[in-house]
């Protein structure tokens, strides 16, 4: 009978142990998003841990192949080009982001939230396309 007892106290503390282990863990699912989980690149974010990119003057974002344009280990081809132009015209500051959800070859480029210009292309030649697109676009911003 004492056996049984002992049994039952032991079981119904592994019990509240592992109740609270799963708890806290689903807790913490909620707040990243189950896909959250699967982590490293490319891993999913809620919107609200998004930058709000209303309140952006320029916002450039870019599908994962195109990432490494703006890399170190790339020689930031795109971020060289974007701050020579700035430097040339009054351009402002422009977050870049990684969109997971576009096209792996596409880019967006939003101004407060609205699409400037976007589209779909080439590594060849995605530096130079994504310039002109804003230094067409990106002189109307104030």
């Amino acid at each position: 009978m004492n056996i049984i007892i002992v049994s039952l106290i032991i079981y119904s503390i592994i019990a509240t142990v592992v109740s609270i282990i799963f708890c806290k863990k689903m807790i913490y699912w909620k707040k990243i998003g189950v896909r959250g989980l699967l982590g490293g690149y490319g891993s999913f974010v809620q919107s609200s841990q998004l930058p709000d990119l209303k309140k952006e003057a320029l916002s450039l974002e870019l599908g994962y192949n195109l990432i490494k344009l703006v890399d170190k280990e790339n020689n930031n081809v795109l971020l060289q080009r974007i701050k020579e132009t700035r430097n040339n015209t009054s351009i402002p500051k422009i977050r870049i982001i990684d969109n997971m959800q576009l096209d792996k070859n596409e880019f967006k480029l939003s101004s407060f939230g609205e699409v400037l210009d976007s589209g779909i292309v080439t590594e060849d030649v995605a530096a130079d396309k994504i310039i002109q697109s804003i230094q067409n676009h990106g002189k109307n911003i104030i």
